[in-house]
């Protein structure tokens, strides 16, 4: 025998057995065959009994029903093949269909659910609730608001009340320390914004830090060797963030710095600035901006045997923002003071450039730094490294309103807009005669 006709053998045995086995199925499963024992039933199981209670008739999607069977009421778009028995046991039978004729037809002057029309009007389907608007996140209700590709668009939804705090360490000297070493300590800083105009985005905001510096004392020429330094920073005023869609923020407070056993001759003198601030959204991850600040009050005491005197430093800078693709944020500035010294009639250094950063580890923690660097007025020297000015700090921010984590430049709106005052945004000049 040829393989040709061996291979014509074995298809048509096998499409002849396929046939008397699928007879042989319809054959168990039909309705008159149910109290029949199951091919598949254990030996010594009893047989399945009829239902009691027949299930009501509905159209057949797939034909007219043999005579004698009846069908249960599904719908007909859902209704199971013809010959393969009613519901399992348990199931609740539907309604009798009452919009039907007595050939088991839909009647066309009634409404039928129709998948290609939809449901009739008086069933239309209600519009599912929009979500909330986020206004409280410290359960997270505000990621999936902040979430997405950064562009000025994205909302910027937020406690309405912002809070940050940060532990830091940190370093600086300036003018007042003369020919003396820098002073390093332990900072702590705490800063808090409201809505005050919510219809304009307006804002208040309050903060305040304390630092402890030179806890081993200071060396000479400083007057007090023994005693450690202490420091506050007071900030208060108005601020803007801008909102989704738009590109300005703004802001203006006003600083004031507490000292105590400050400088090389160990004086507490309590001094302020004003300091203001706009930045311009070019994209969600780019702005670019001015700063700067010009003095207020300042110190002055005289002594029999000596007179000290204080004051901020007024400067201005440009600065660059950018927002990363994970949330980083990082600001590079560039500028220079405006302020003639205390003694002469030079500015009070010849250049400013400083650096932040801050890198969230989740929605509530980011490391952060920042460093700044004021080049004197003067040639290197004795001289010159007595008028240099300069501030690194490094820590963590804490941020209970998962804010740490922003998609665009403008921030979540009611977090304050304004860094708290420190040694790199608030310089001092100092003069000093026995």
């Amino acid at each position: 025998m040829s393989r040709h006709s061996l291979h014509f053998c074995v298809v048509s045995s096998a499409a002849l057995v396929a046939f008397i086995l699928s007879g042989d199925a319809d054959a168990q499963y039909s309705p008159s065959n149910l109290t029949e024992p199951s091919p598949y039933a254990r030996p010594g199981a009893a047989a399945l009994p009829a239902p009691a209670q027949p299930f009501q008739s509905a159209p057949n999607a797939y034909g007219t029903a043999p005579a004698g069977v009846q069908q249960p009421s599904y719908p007909a778009s859902f209704a199971p093949p013809t010959g393969r028995g009613p519901a399992p046991p348990g199931m609740q039978p539907y309604p009798p269909n009452q919009n039907q004729n007595v050939q088991g037809m839909p009647q066309q002057d009634l409404s039928q659910l129709s998948y290609l029309n939809g449901p009739p009007a008086n069933q239309a389907m209600q519009t599912p609730p929009a979500a909330p608007a986020c206004t409280q996140c410290q359960d997270g209700s505000c990621d999936n608001c902040r979430a997405g590709a950064g562009d000025v668009a994205v909302g910027q939804d937020g406690p309405r009340f912002g809070f940050e705090a940060l532990q830091l360490f940190d370093t600086f000297r300036g003018p007042p320390e003369g020919s003396g070493p820098s002073n390093f300590g332990e900072v702590t800083r705490a800063n808090a914004g409201v809505p005050i105009f919510e219809a304009w985005g307006i804002g208040w905001q309050l903060g305040a830090s304390y630092g402890i510096y030179d806890f081993s004392g200071r060396p000479p020429p400083a007057t007090e060797t023994s005693g450690a330094q202490q420091q506050v920073f007071v900030t208060t005023g108005f601020f803007r963030r801008a909102k989704e869609g738009q590109r300005a923020s703004f802001g203006l407070v006003h600083d004031w710095m507490i000292n105590n056993n400050y400088s090389q001759y160990a004086v507490s003198p309590t001094i302020s600035q004003w300091r203001g601030q706009f930045e311009w959204a070019l994209s969600g991850r780019n702005s670019f901006g001015v700063w700067g600040t010009w003095h207020d009050k300042s110190f002055i005491r005289d002594v029999p045997d000596n007179h000290n005197q204080f004051r901020a430093i007024s400067q201005i800078n440009a600065f660059w923002h950018h927002k990363y693709e994970f949330g980083a944020d990082t600001w590079l500035r560039v500028g220079l003071p405006v302020s003639k010294e205390l003694v002469g009639n030079a500015l009070a250094g010849s250049a400013i450039i400083g650096a932040t950063a801050q890198l969230p580890l989740n929605h509530q923690l980011a490391l952060y730094a920042n460093a700044m660097y004021m080049a004197p007025n003067t040639s290197a020297g004795p001289i010159g490294s007595a008028s240099d000015a300069y501030n690194v700090s490094m820590g963590i921010a804490w941020y209970p309103g998962r804010n740490a984590r922003t998609p665009t430049v403008n921030g979540s709106r009611w977090l304050p807009y304004m860094p708290l005052g420190n040694n790199s945004n608030f310089l001092v000049d100092s003069s000093h005669f026995d």
